[in-house]
């Protein structure tokens, strides 16, 4: 899997970009997007998904019955700024 490295960008505009994109979510409700966004990418390991789709987010949210809205508002934030870690959306 290639990543923006691998593709020449190089490493001040990559810590830029991170850097930036961290300062876009809500200070107060940082932890709550984080936290969101933790899960999704350790529920992605534990099914060995390497890329993700949006039929894998509609397998991942089909598992939950409660709390349904507030995932699947906080989840597409956390994912748009930057916290990709690897993965790439397809």
């Amino acid at each position: 899997m290639e990543t923006n490295k691998d593709l020449g960008v190089p490493e001040d505009i990559l810590e830029c970009a991170k850097v930036v994109s961290l300062n876009l979510l809500p200070q107060k409700s940082r932890e709550i997007y984080e936290y969101a966004y933790q899960r999704f990418i350790d529920w992605c390991k534990g099914k060995n998904v390497q890329v993700y789709s949006e039929d894998v987010v509609i397998v991942y949210f089909s598992n939950f019955r409660l709390a349904v809205y507030a995932l699947v508002t906080i989840f597409p934030v956390a994912v748009n700024v930057g916290y990709k870690e690897g993965y790439r959306y397809e």
